[in-house]
């Protein structure tokens, strides 16, 4: 099992994903929050399912500025790392260690498409 998990860890970057959920995050939120508007007209099971659904992924979606937050405070003396950057780099793409607090601008910009997606 450590040795699939070494292997993995060597030619997946968890950038690709990253980049991946980021684009989408501000559709998915207006999906979830639609979702939940069109909860109190109950058609049939497809409605309870939906909403059933988009409980957990409504709770991610708001958590997940603050996580990322959470996790550049962490780590922030690792932040230009060589090992750390290929994996996390996605995150803090051309920022530099001159700046050091210009890696918070993600959270800044999935807050901000939070809020919007939210008074639509």
């Amino acid at each position: 099992m450590k040795k699939l998990e070494d292997y993995l860890n060597e030619i997946l970057f968890y950038s690709a994903f990253l980049r991946l959920g980021l684009q989408s995050y501000f559709e998915l939120c207006i999906i979830t929050f639609l979702i939940y508007y069109q909860s109190f007209y109950f058609d049939g099971w497809k409605a309870y399912l939906n909403t059933i659904i988009s409980i957990p992924i409504g709770a991610f979606l708001i958590i997940l500025p603050f996580a990322i937050f959470l996790f550049f405070r962490r780590n922030k003396q690792r932040l230009f790392e060589e090992d750390f950057s290929k994996r996390y780099n996605t995150l803090y793409e051309n920022e530099s260690d001159s700046r050091p607090r210009s890696v918070y601008f993600i959270f800044l910009f999935l807050l901000r498409r939070l809020i919007y997606a939210l008074s639509i």
